[in-house]
């Protein structure tokens, strides 16, 4: 009889083994019916393992002391880049602007900000250097500092532009070309702020632009804040957190060595991109894309973390 339930126990083991197997090559062929195949095996089991799975639709993870990929799926493919666009915004910049610069907020950018999209709360006629932009940018994913990031931008590239909206526009036209000559072969958007529905990068590309940020240390400083106070020329104060749950102290996604980098959401798809040192002291970045939902991207990217040596 324990000969009999040992085999029973092994096999049952072995079934389970069989049927995870099975779902996991499946979610590289069809994602949706591996969801499918996902629940059916959840209901049969009464246990929520694919919350150990990766679920979403591509990855890149880079050694950053080394350079070397470690791992990725479908690094090519073209995703919806949503918020993650700002680092692209950003990157630009940096190359017209230093951080030191005066930027003043302008009607237009406030009035370029979508009623359902995130904010850093600007103040028209406010001024603030070019890194408490990049901040309004990062931490709280302001879209209202993308666009006075590029209208200023734009103004510098172009002193002939007779409005906000001419120099928004030398901005747009500049990047496209600046993102073509610096090898981002699957990153197009149109706004400068990320929110826009016909946008695409790529992991890869996605990996590259924060890898080469990374490496300006006052962006990676940045990055690293869980929240950050600005006070204008004007004196009004600004206190911006960050998106990044992974970083919140408070949050049940708080990771230790997570240091940044972006969050970004868009029509359902869930983005991140994460600057990360392992507990043995290794430095990664990790660009993830299009998961489900909030908490589920967290938990994505969580379960390719716990595979970091």
């Amino acid at each position: 009889m324990k000969r009999f339930l040992k085999w029973g126990l092994v096999l049952l083991a072995s079934l389970i083994v069989i049927l995870m197997c099975t779902a996991v090559v499946i979610s590289y062929v069809n994602r949706p019916y591996a969801r499918a195949v996902y629940d059916r095996i959840k209901r049969i089991l009464d246990k929520d393992f694919y919350d150990h799975l990766y679920l979403g639709s591509s990855f890149e993870i880079i050694n950053l002391d080394t350079m070397d990929i470690h791992s990725y799926m479908k690094k090519d493919q073209e995703e919806l880049p949503a918020s993650l666009s700002k680092l692209f915004t950003i990157d630009y910049a940096l190359s017209v602007l230093s951080l030191d610069e005066q930027i003043t907020i302008s009607p237009t950018a406030l009035d370029m900000q979508k009623a359902d999209s995130s904010t850093a709360h600007l103040q028209e006629g406010d001024i603030l250097s070019v890194y408490d932009i990049i901040c309004a940018m990062v931490l709280p994913s302001g879209n209202d500092a993308a666009y006075s990031l590029a209208i200023y931008t734009g103004g510098k590239l172009d002193p002939d532009a007779k409005n906000d909206e001419e120099r928004y526009q030398s901005f747009m036209k500049n990047l496209d070309r600046y993102l073509s000559e610096q090898g981002y072969k699957h990153t197009h958007f149109t706004d400068a702020a990320g929110y826009d529905s016909n946008a695409t990068t790529s992991a890869e590309d996605l990996t590259k632009v924060a890898a080469k940020l990374l490496k300006n240390d006052k962006f990676a400083e940045i990055v690293a804040k869980e929240t950050y106070r600005a006070k204008s020329i004007k004196g009004n104060v600004y206190n911006w957190n960050t998106t990044n749950q992974f970083m919140q102290q408070d949050n049940r996604y708080f990771t230790e060595g997570v240091k940044g980098v972006k969050t970004g959401s868009f029509d359902g798809r869930y983005n991140l991109c994460v600057y990360y040192t392992s507990s043995s002291d290794n430095h990664y970045l990790l660009v993830s894309f299009g998961s489900e939902s909030d908490s589920r991207r967290y938990v994505d990217v969580q379960n390719l973390l716990h595979n970091l040596p």
